[in-house]
């Protein structure tokens, strides 16, 4: 593997099997897929063949297209069409199938797949509703291997349970073959046989996590002492409904608070009579300085929206915002006190190199080198790997794109932090650095916003 000396990856995988990948953060999990898609290639390989094809010949490449889906980590990695409907439709229509087909099969998966209607655009859709477009728009040709790259991390733990089960069910009767990277135990725990990634090699770790499993222990990746716990548990106050529903079904977005160090007499920001999209429910709550709230409900319900209108990233369809008890009515103030750490990393960054994207965050009245030791700090802190500092923050793995997006966004003094998934991609060790920082901003007052389909910050 390119950034791991002395690698050496050896794995058959027999037709019909189901193969689960997991590992510590940046360990190449991602880059591993992508070798056996053939989308990228080895610094110095060996062989990779797929049903005796080989993905680096000009010969094989195209008939591998069709037998192999790649479902990559974020909506934003995938191409895309305009719309649900063309995004399903172009799979057969690149398969040479008679447009009468095509018509029949798209409608056909959108029932299925709980899809918004055909003419939805996608650019509008919620993380996991794009997800289960992008999904169904691969799976709709039965390709023979497919290949998923933790693609429930975004998504509500029981709903990707229910919808990675049917994938695999339908797998097994059709002896489609499945490799698939999870962090999550109860996904990993379906799988034939369960590899390790860890220093470039492939450790067959099958009978040791169904065991922990069996023991309710978590996932111990290499290094971590098997006698350590991580808590999966938040002394939270009960949880506030506030009411927005899904656009197709009767699921509301909830609130809870997970413990507040110091409570104000006033609201740090109040939301009075916020409508995330036209048609949704009214909602009125308040967020206090220091505070840690977690926000839950299905896909489509807002979770995502509401993130975007604390950080002043868009508007609300209707709505007042109150920060100290005074009416904000443009949203530079918003993004003057708030900072945002999307679902989808990516989307954060604006330098060219993860130290000085970070340090962009800093307070204002700091000289540069003030910053840059600011930011390699915070980064530190987060378990973030010093030979990585000068390299662009667009090219690290998904689990290194998130510690970079939360580093620039806790960098701020005070505030509040919007995040969406924060603990998506990140190994057990990283999580615990993230938890251990968070929890020291919120003693400086820091307000901390989060959506977490795990439920375990």
């Amino acid at each position: 593997m390119r950034l791991v000396e002395g690698s050496e990856i050896d794995l058959t995988v027999p037709k019909g099997a189901v193969i689960g990948i997991t590992g510590d953060t940046g360990c190449g999990k991602s880059e591993l897929l992508r070798y056996i898609a053939g989308i990228r290639r080895p610094a110095e390989m060996g062989e990779v063949l797929v049903n005796g094809l080989d993905p680096y010949s000009h010969l094989d490449e195209r008939k591998l297209r069709r037998e192999v889906a790649y479902v990559p980590q974020t909506p934003g990695e995938a191409d895309v069409c305009a719309t649900v409907a063309l995004d399903l439709a172009s799979g057969p229509e690149n398969a040479g199938w008679e447009p009468a087909r095509t018509r029949y099969a798209v409608k056909k998966w959108l029932k299925d797949y709980d899809l918004p209607g055909g003419k939805t655009r996608m650019a509008i859709l919620s993380s996991g509703a794009k997800i289960r477009t992008i999904l169904a728009g691969l799976l709709i040709t039965e390709p023979e291997i497919i290949l998923m790259d933790d693609i429930f991390a975004l998504m509500n733990a029981g709903e990707a349970y229910t919808l990675f089960r049917s994938i695999l069910h339908h797998a097994k009767k059709r002896e489609q073959t499945v490799i698939f990277v999870s962090g999550r135990q109860e996904e990993l725990r379906l799988a034939d046989g369960i590899y390790e990634l860890s220093g470039g090699h492939l450790y067959d770790s099958t009978e040791r996590i169904m065991h922990a499993a069996d023991l309710g222990i978590g996932i111990k990746q290499a290094g971590q002492d098997a006698s350590e716990e991580e808590s999966t548990n938040v002394d939270a106050d009960p949880a506030a409904e506030i009411g927005g529903k899904n656009r197709n079904e009767e699921q509301k977005m909830k609130i809870s608070c997970t413990g507040v160090y110091k409570r104000g007499v006033n609201p740090f920001l109040l939301v009075s009579h916020w409508r995330p999209y036209p048609g949704s429910r009214s909602m009125s709550f308040s967020f206090r300085e220091s505070g840690s709230y977690r926000i839950t409900g299905g896909t489509g319900t807002g979770k995502t929206e509401l993130l975007y209108l604390l950080s002043g990233r868009m508007p609300a369809a209707e709505g007042v915002l109150y920060h100290d008890n005074e009416t904000i009515f443009l949203r530079k103030e918003l993004i003057r006190i708030s900072g945002l750490s999307s679902a989808d990393p990516t989307a954060d960054f604006i330098r060219d190199t993860v130290l000085e994207d970070v340090y962009s965050g800093c307070p204002s009245g700091m000289s540069k080198d003030e910053k840059l030791e600011m930011a390699g700090g915070m980064l530190d802190r987060l378990g973030f790997p010093e030979k990585l500092l000068k390299k662009n923050p667009g090219k690290l793995s998904f689990g290194e794109k998130k510690i970079v997006s939360l580093a620039g966004a806790l960098i701020r003094q005070g505030g509040l932090l919007a995040a969406d998934c924060p603990m998506a991609g990140l190994d057990a060790d990283k999580r615990k650095k993230l938890k251990a920082v968070i929890a020291e901003q919120r003693k400086n007052g820091m307000c901390f916003v989060f959506t977490d389909p795990d439920s375990i910050c």
